[in-house]
């Protein structure tokens, strides 16, 4: 499960390969409660594949006080890769 804090928490299962494709505006702090990568994209899936950022949270790993740069993604990916970020 991932935790997202976005003034009330989202939580997302730990399923390689789950693309949630909604917008979560104001994303303070993440929990990456996997054992594998979870990524925050700008745009949704497909079209985060072809342009925009993409913000890696490593296996077990948080990412507090997250950049305004990155606090509205479009897409949460949970990936199949088990390395660090």
């Amino acid at each position: 499960m991932t935790q997202l804090n976005t003034g009330e928490w989202e939580d997302f299962p730990c399923v390689d390969g789950y693309n949630y494709n909604y917008p979560l505006p104001g994303i303070v702090n993440a929990y990456n409660l996997c054992g594998t990568r979870v990524w925050l994209h700008q745009y949704p899936n497909p079209e985060y594949k072809e342009t925009g950022w993409a913000f890696c949270i490593g296996p077990y790993d948080e990412a507090l006080n997250l950049s305004s740069n990155y606090a509205d993604p479009d897409n949460i990916q949970i990936s199949s890769n088990t390395n660090s970020c």
